[in-house]
């Protein structure tokens, strides 16, 4: 009687395994769940810096669909091109320079003069006109911006500003070049004082503000791809160049990397327009007080 109730039990059993479907074969595991693969690491990666907002410029225009290349290089065109602009107007003024010098055509005491005043003005304002044109009328372009740690500014321009002195005064004391710019009156006279001052002042303020816009600003900003000490040094030897002089190129050519390197520090050209400003000064008071 038992083994006949076993017997059935089983049966029934077999029934109801029958009747459902058999199980899924196992999920085989091909690495560790504690093991990342490279490419999963990259993933996360690029999604935490995301986050964080460090992604590169190539990895924002590669995500967005954009080829950076395409998108980037009419930029670079248009750079290389305001370059080519920028180093015709300075070469053919540095042609001028030097062919006026040659020639002789130099008037003698011009600060004494109002129409030296006025042709000043005349030429700074065309010269910048051209220049910001070149640029795009970008401020950007021309370093027209205020340094973000002006103390610090004050400090490199006043380092800048002693550099400059001291190689000035051991170059002179060497090679003595004299008044080789004719700029300057070799003495004082008191009946042209309005003319000087007027003259000075142009000097002091408009030409240091269109000088460095041209050079430490536009110039400094097309050749600063190039690298930072090239932007310096090229941008001090075409400075340098650009006042026509021999003797005395080695002063202005240290004197324009001076302040190329101010502009590369502050990232400005208001530091440099002021020690430029102060050497301006200097000279001019040195040349009615100390040549008599």
């Amino acid at each position: 009687m038992l083994g006949r109730e076993v017997e059935q039990a089983q049966v029934e059993v077999l029934e109801l395994v029958a009747a459902y479907p058999p199980p899924l074969p196992p999920i085989a595991v091909t690495s560790s769940p504690w093991v990342c693969s490279s490419s999963r690491m990259r993933a996360r990666t690029a999604t935490r810096r995301s986050a964080t907002g460090r992604t590169s410029l190539r990895a924002l225009l590669a995500s967005s669909g954009v080829n950076d290349r395409s998108a980037i290089e009419p930029h670079r065109r248009d750079d290389r091109r305001r370059l080519a602009l920028w180093l015709t107007l300075v070469g053919f003024f540095i042609v001028v320079q030097y062919a006026s010098r040659a020639s002789g055509g130099q008037e003698s005491d011009p600060l004494y003069k109002w129409s030296f005043a006025a042709a000043s003005l005349i030429q700074e304002a065309v010269f910048l006109l051209i220049v910001v044109a070149i640029a795009g009328f970008s401020p950007m372009r021309l370093g027209w911006r205020l340094p973000s740690l002006k103390w610090r500014s004050i400090g490199l321009a006043l380092a800048a500003f002693f550099a400059i002195q001291i190689f000035e005064f051991v170059y002179i004391a060497f090679v003595h070049p004299g008044n080789e710019q004719g700029l300057t009156p070799e003495r004082w006279q008191p009946s042209h004082a309005a003319q000087y001052v007027a003259n000075g002042v142009i000097v002091c303020t408009v030409v240091p503000f269109v000088e460095e816009s041209t050079f430490r600003g536009l110039g400094f900003y097309l050749l600063r791809p190039y690298g930072a000490s090239f932007a310096i040094l090229a941008t001090g030897i075409l400075f340098g160049l650009s006042h026509g002089l021999l003797i005395a190129l080695p002063v202005i050519v240290v004197f324009g990397c001076a302040l190329g390197w101010l502009r590369e520090r502050t990232d400005s050209v208001f530091p440099g327009m002021l020690v430029h400003s102060t050497f301006n000064l200097i000279a001019l008071v040195a040349a009615v007080t100390t040549h008599r």
